[in-house]
């Protein structure tokens, strides 16, 4: 007791540094997930999918009535109305004292700030003098691997992440922006690629080193949450799957397959660089398709291939794949899960006891005309993806 009283203590010493038209009591106390009300929740996951709330206070006498830490280190706040205040912006407090900015969250990969190397904290006081470094961890992203982001913040300004890789070499910038606001290129990139997937409110931009620039979007199908990372261009680069809400930190997910997530083996490559053997046969058997998208990825029935993403109008995408000797594989077509023949549906029910299936599904049609289904089921947070032949042979699950 006497710690949880010394720690809201700490947090009202801080808040009342913050603002000095609050006027904050001993009173105000610290909620737990469940305590927060649904409309903070549901507004975190809708803008914020990628991070959890590590901290949560419940101000009396103040304006602001719920202040949020985020394991990002960002903070939010909520007037008594349950509205986000300022549109948005995130609040930082002059101290690190709020929920864990100073020694980390560890919970969220978080180090103390004064342990950073002197190559990092150099570059920031070069680069951005003006700046408070708020918050420090270790995260994974799908694009650059094992990174280490810092929180940098401006008062009355956007906070910014900074992203560094093991030997501390700057990366990126990346700043939280309104999906809105991404490149139409890339949105279309996206709608084409994740047919019946809706976008979260947020997304994020990256900065990089050679001033180029990629985006990442949250997108979202049942219980299917992806962070999908696209160039300028809006070819792939890579994707992960969030293994629950508010996770996705570590680009984990299956290896491979689909939609399913996790790094994939190599990411986008420009649609310029095809071999001349891919492009000839998609010319010569889908003419009047355009090629919309290519990348490596692995799939658990053929390994590593080559995924082509080809559009038309008024259709519905298709994805070709070939293996690494250019050779066609297979076509992959979206399905409603319920037009895929009983004897799938049935041994999935059998073998996948109180597993649901998502709704949408794939046919693969091979390079001999034999057909696969790729079905993803889910139950509670446990995520597969079982590809089955139509006479209901499992190929393989992942």
């Amino acid at each position: 007791m006497r710690k949880l009283l010394f720690v809201i203590m700490v947090i009202v010493f801080t808040l009342v540094s913050c603002s000095k038209n609050e006027n904050v009591s001993i009173s105000d106390q610290s909620l737990s997930k469940n305590d927060i009300p649904a409309v903070i929740t549901n507004y975190v996951n809708e803008n914020y999918p990628d991070t959890e709330i590590s901290y949560s206070l419940k101000l009396t006498d103040s304006d602001t009535s719920y202040l949020l830490t985020l394991t990002t280190a960002e903070l939010l706040a909520f007037d008594q109305n349950l509205n986000h205040i300022k549109n948005g912006g995130q609040h930082f407090c002059p101290s690190d004292s709020v929920g864990d900015q100073n020694n980390g969250n560890h919970h969220g990969g978080g180090f103390p700030i004064d342990s950073l190397s002197s190559g990092i904290t150099d570059y920031i006081s070069i680069n951005y003098a003006d700046y408070t470094i708020r918050h420090a961890r270790f995260d994974t992203l799908c694009q650059f691997g094992d990174i280490i982001e810092v929180m940098i913040s401006l008062d009355n300004q956007e906070p910014i992440k900074l992203i560094f890789n093991s030997t501390d070499t700057f990366l990126a910038k990346a700043n939280r922006i309104l999906y809105t606001s991404i490149p139409s290129v890339v949105t279309n990139s996206i709608n084409v690629s994740y047919p019946g997937y809706s976008n979260r409110s947020k997304a994020e931009s990256y900065t990089l080193a050679d001033n180029s620039m990629q985006y990442k979007a949250f997108v979202y199908l049942n219980e299917s949450e992806l962070g999908v990372v696209l160039n300028e261009e809006g070819n792939i680069v890579c994707e992960s799957e969030f293994s629950h809400r508010g996770g996705g930190h570590h680009g984990g997910g299956h290896n491979g397959g689909g939609h399913q997530g996790g790094h994939h083996d190599g990411g986008g490559i420009p649609i310029d660089s095809l071999p001349a053997s891919i492009t000839e046969f998609i010319t010569t058997n889908f003419s009047s398709y355009n090629i919309h998208t290519a990348r490596i990825k692995s799939l658990c029935q053929f390994g590593t291939v080559t995924e082509v993403v080809i559009s038309t109008d008024s259709l519905a995408p298709v994805k070709l794949f070939f293996d690494n000797a250019n050779i066609y594989l297979a076509k992959a077509e979206v399905i409603l899960t319920i037009n895929i023949p009983a004897v799938v549906t049935d041994l999935i029910s059998a073998t996948y006891i109180g597993y649901s299936t998502d709704e949408r599904s794939e046919i693969n049609t091979l390079a001999d005309y034999s057909v696969q289904y790729e079905i993803k089921l889910h139950l509670n947070q446990n995520r597969i993806k079982v590809v089955i032949k139509e006479d209901g042979t499992i190929v393989c699950v992942e």
